[in-house]
């Protein structure tokens, strides 16, 4: 089986990468196989680490997608919030219609 890793950073010409388990490891951005960011997804294959482009895309589209939800929900909240402290009149709480 293929071992997955990111791209945590670069530091100089070494990448930083996390396995799947959390662990950490420094590696030579020499055997980084292409063209490569920090987030990309790499893929041991032995002598030489590559890119899995698409799970790398499938991640970030994750992440993204994460990202618009909880701001959709905070807003939603915030927008009821303000409803709620303009409906609140000497201390009473108005019903919002």
């Amino acid at each position: 089986m293929d071992e997955k890793y990111i791209i945590d950073r670069v530091e100089g010409n070494n990448a930083v990468i996390e396995k799947e388990n959390g662990d950490m490891y420094k590696i030579s951005i020499e055997n980084i196989k292409g063209d490569f960011n920090e987030g990309d997804i790499l893929i041991n294959k032995g002598e030489y680490f590559e890119i899995d482009k698409k799970f790398t895309l499938k991640r970030k589209n994750e992440i993204n997608d994460s990202i618009k939800n909880m701001w959709e929900e905070w807003s939603n909240k915030w927008i009821w919030l303000k409803i709620k402290i303009t409906n609140n009149v000497n201390g009473r709480w108005l019903d919002a219609e």
